[in-house]
């Protein structure tokens, strides 16, 4: 495909879509808008169009112009001679940035944080998207919020709580050499969520899965491995300690979930919003009045 040297132009009137692409919905490229907002349009990364009669027909780069329209920048471009272009074939070849990707550019650039990220999931042996969550004190949630996974693709990752994540990266190494079955990010995140609990015996801890290998299961859940690892912690103890309760107390102050409601309209159209609880007690009255009526 032969091109013409990069023009630049805030003439967005110019450019007109193409049917072969897929629709535009700049409200999913986020990412996109905030790079744009920052450092304004890139030249390196001109739009590609083919001239049509007066117009050109935009074949890579629709989201590029849209947003850049929306504010007020100036758009670079390259006509290309090809008409003919298989544009889902030319989208296929663009590889879509990985976890990896971000760590080994912005580490290159000298931010230690990504080169302590690197670092940490290679000593641990450990997925770097497990490391990010453990590293950024999200451990619990089993992903990166989307919030973290922003700053990380920004280059603004900082390291939250090392202490914390080398302790959890310590009882991973040495409860999954008894199972190595056990080995997933739900087994992390439940690890995670009981290092937080005051106290924590991690020798007991490993203790008890050397005593008792047979329960260490590989389960689907986070809430399930808590379940095993208070059974765990408490295998042949006297005194019993309430892991999961307390390691979900603590989750539930760090991450509060916000008071259910529930919309019902009324006879007259009108809609009103309950509380859970009123909803619910109004769930029960309703299931009270119909076994009456039987």
């Amino acid at each position: 495909m032969s091109k013409s040297s990069v023009t630049s132009t805030k003439n967005y009137g110019l450019f007109h879509s193409n049917t072969k692409n897929r629709p535009v919905d700049v409200s999913k490229r986020r990412d996109l808008r905030e790079s744009m907002t920052k450092y304004g349009y890139i030249p390196a990364y001109p739009i590609h169009c083919v001239r049509e009669n007066s117009k050109l027909t935009v074949i890579d780069g629709q989201h590029r112009l849209a947003i850049a329209q929306e504010l007020n920048l100036p758009v670079s471009y390259m006509v290309c001679d090809d008409a003919d272009v298989n544009i889902p074939a030319l989208a296929k070849t663009q590889r879509v940035w990985k976890c990896c990707d971000y760590a080994g550019s912005f580490a290159a650039q000298g931010k230690a944080a990504y080169q302590e990220l690197i670092d940490f999931a290679v000593q641990h042996n450990l997925p770097l998207s497990t490391s990010l969550s453990i590293l950024s004190d999200q451990g619990g949630s089993i992903n990166a919020t989307s919030h973290t996974a922003r700053k990380y693709k920004n280059g603004e990752f900082v390291v939250k709580n090392r202490g914390q994540a080398d302790r959890v990266a310590r009882l991973y190494a040495a409860m999954s050499t008894y199972a190595p079955q056990i080995k997933t990010r739900f087994f992390i995140a439940a690890l995670w969520a009981v290092c937080c609990v005051p106290g924590l015996d991690e020798e007991r801890l490993v203790s008890g899965a050397r005593r008792c290998p047979e329960n260490l299961i590989k389960y689907g859940n986070r809430d399930a491995y808590l379940t095993m690892l208070e059974h765990i912690y408490n295998f042949g103890r006297t005194k019993k300690v309430p892991l999961k309760i307390e390691a979900e107390n603590i989750l539930s102050k760090r991450n509060p979930v916000k008071p259910k409601t529930e919309y019902h309209r009324g006879s007259n159209g009108a809609v009103r919003v309950y509380s859970e609880l009123e909803a619910a007690e109004n769930r029960a009255a309703k299931l009270n009045a119909q076994e009456a009526r039987q």
